[in-house]
């Protein structure tokens, strides 16, 4: 009975995951087949192979996929606060176009520390990235810049 409700568990849980993966995501085929691969592959294999109730991880993962799915509705990623930040090696005078790895919502908060000796302006500020214009550089100086905003959505 016990390995009946374990296995059962296993399935709902990783299922769950699942739902919720694929939901917050963009359903590109890596990802996707790397959902898949945890779900049906790795530790959930490893605890199936001395039991009897094998067919029981299938239906609970269906069950917890279709639950994930459902529960996602209410759980809001875009609601959480992205922090990302990085470093802009100068190299001269000229304006440089920086991507953040994982979009925002809408244009972040960005935050980009003075540096003795370097005068810049940012010129545009998006979504995806930001634009600075260098008028004037230290060499070897480097602009380390923070942006916090609210994640993108698979939708935006």
């Amino acid at each position: 009975m016990i390995e009946l409700i374990g296995v059962t568990s296993l399935g709902l849980f990783v299922g769950l995951l699942f739902g919720l993966g694929i939901a917050h995501s963009k359903p590109t085929v890596k990802v996707v087949l790397t959902l898949l691969g945890a779900a049906l592959g790795g530790a959930p294999v490893a605890f199936l192979a001395n039991t009897t109730s094998k067919w029981l991880y299938p239906v609970g993962l269906i069950v917890g996929l279709l639950l994930g799915r459902f529960f996602a509705r209410w759980v809001d990623v875009s609601s959480v606060k992205l922090k990302q930040e990085g470093e802009l090696p100068i190299t001269g005078m000229q304006e440089y176009e920086v991507f953040y790895a994982k979009p925002f919502a809408s244009a972040p908060s960005l935050a980009v520390p003075d540096i003795d000796g370097t005068n810049f302006v940012i010129t545009a500020q998006t979504a995806k990235g930001f634009k600075v214009n260098v008028s004037s550089y230290t060499l070897g100086v480097k602009l380390h810049w923070v942006a916090v905003g609210l994640r993108a959505t698979r939708n935006d």
